[in-house]
C-alpha cells in the first residue's frame, strides 16, 4: 500500500538476536528475502574467492548483489544536493531498496561526506533496521526486483507452533541413560512480529558426575531463537526454520553428550588428580598417561600473555625405561598450545627426552 510518510520499523535479522555490526547481512537478507545465515555464508565465500579483506565491503557485496541483477546507483551527495533516508523513503512509497548511507561531517564550514558506512533496507516507504539511522545521508541506491507477495502478512505464532511441534517429534532420539524428559514447549513465546524463542528442556540422570558442566540441579534448559524472513511466505519460513532448528538441536545435544562422556571418563580411578577441571583435562589425554599424572597447571590467556609461561603443564611419574627415573622420578611436560603439549607428551613417551634437559 502507498504511504505518504515513511516510518522507521525495528527489524533485526540476526539469528542470535544480537545487536552487532552486521548491517550488510541484515539489509541484504531482508531485501532479497533470503535467510540471514545463508547470506552470511555466501558473502564470506565470495570474500575468499575475491581475496578481499572482509565480507562487508562494497567490492564483495556489489559482486554478490549482481547475481540477483541488483546494481549500485551512486548519488554523489554534496552539501547542496543530498537526501536523507527519510526523504528517500517518502519519495519512494512502493518498492524495495537497499541504501548505502553515512553521516555528514562539517570541515572548515563546508560539509564533507564520509564514505558510506552503513546499509539499510527500505520497503514500501518504511525503513527497516535494528537502529534508527533515518537522518543519515544516502550515498548509493540499490533497487531490488520486488518478488514479495504478502510482506509481514503472516502470524509469527503460527510459525513458532509448527517448528516447536516438529522439534518435539525429533527430540526422543536424543534421550539416553543420562538425558531424559525432553521437551520443547515450555515458555515458547513470540518476542515480536518476526522473532520468537523457545526452550529445549531436559533432565539429567543422578549418575552423571557432579562436576559435569551441563548439570544444574539435574535440570537444564537451552534457549533457541527463531528469526523469520519477512519477505518470504509463512510456508517457506517454516521449512527454513525446521531445517535450521534440526541442525541446532543436533549440534547442541552432540556437545551435551560429549561433555557428559568426558565427565564420566574423568571418573576413572586411574586418574589421580583431584579437581574436576584437571580430571577432565587428563581424561582428554592418551590413556597410557592417566595413572602417571600427579598435577596439572593450565595458565589463563592473560597470564601467559604477560609472563611468557607455557599454557599447558603437567607433572607425571617417569616411565619405566627412562634413564633419569632414579635420580629424577617426576617429569615435567609443557606446551604453549594443546597441539604442542600433546606432541611433547608423545615425544617423551617415545624418546624419554625432557623439556629443559634435552630441548
Amino acid at each position: 500500500m502507498s504511504q505518504v510518510f515513511s516510518a522507521y520499523k525495528y527489524y533485526n535479522a540476526n539469528t542470535r538476536n544480537n545487536d552487532v555490526g552486521d548491517c550488510v547481512k541484515r539489509a541484504i537478507s531482508l531485501a532479497l528475502g533470503r535467510d540471514y545465515d545463508q547470506v552470511g555464508a555466501e558473502l564470506n565465500k565470495m570474500k575468499r574467492a575475491l581475496g578481499a579483506a572482509a565480507f562487508n565491503i562494497p567490492t564483495v557485496y556489489n559482486k554478490y548483489l549482481k547475481q540477483f541483477n541488483v546494481s549500485p546507483e551512486p548519488l554523489h551527495p554534496t552539501a547542496e544536493n543530498s537526501v536523507t533516508e527519510t526523504e528517500f523513503a517518502e519519495a519512494h512509497p512502493s518498492g524495495t531498496y537497499i541504501l548505502e548511507v553515512g553521516k555528514p561531517k562539517l570541515r572548515s564550514g563546508v560539509y564533507k561526506y564520509y564514505v558510506s558506512d552503513h546499509l539499510v533496507t527500505v520497503i514500501d516507504g518504511d525503513i527497516y533496521d535494528s537502529w534508527n539511522s533515518s537522518d543519515d545521508i544516502v550515498h548509493v541506491v540499490y533497487k531490488v526486483k520486488d518478488t514479495r507477495t504478502d510482506f509481514n502478512a503472516y502470524d509469527m505464532s503460527n510459525v513458532l507452533t509448527a517448528v516447536v511441534s516438529y522439534i518435539e517429534e525429533i527430540l526422543p532420539k536424543y534421550q539416553d541413560q543420562y538425558i531424559d524428559n525432553l521437551s520443547a514447549t515450555s515458555n515458547s513465546r513470540v518476542v515480536d512480529k518476526d522473532t520468537a524463542q523457545f526452550f529445549v528442556r531436559f533432565h539429567t540422570s543422578s549418575e552423571i558426575p557432579r562436576y559435569c558442566e551441563y548439570i544444574a540441579d539435574r535440570y537444564y534448559s537451552h534457549k533457541l531463537v527463531l528469526k523469520c524472513t519477512p519477505a518470504v511466505s509463512e510456508e517457506e519460513n517454516i521449512a527454513k526454520l525446521k531445517a535450521k532448528c534440526k541442525q541446532k538441536v543436533y549440534d547442541y545435544f552432540y556437545n551435551v553428550k560429549k561433555a557428559i562422556k568426558d565427565s564420566v571418563t574423568a571418573q576413572s580411578p586411574e586418574i589421580k588428580v583431584r579437581f574436576s577441571d584437571d580430571r577432565r583435562f587428563v581424561a582428554s589425554l592418551p590413556q597410557w598417561c592417566w595413572s602417571l599424572v600427579n598435577s596439572v597447571d593450565i595458565a589463563t590467556d592473560s597470564y601467559v600473555e604477560w609472563s611468557g609461561v607455557p599454557k599447558y603443564v603437567i607433572y607425571m611419574d617417569a616411565l619405566d625405561g627412562d634413564p633419569r627415573k632414579e635420580e629424577d622420578p617426576e617429569v615435567r611436560v609443557e606446551g604453549d598450545t594443546l597441539t604442542e603439549f600433546k606432541r611433547n607428551l608423545e615425544y617423551y613417551r617415545k624418546t624419554f627426552q625432557r623439556v629443559n634437559y634435552d630441548y
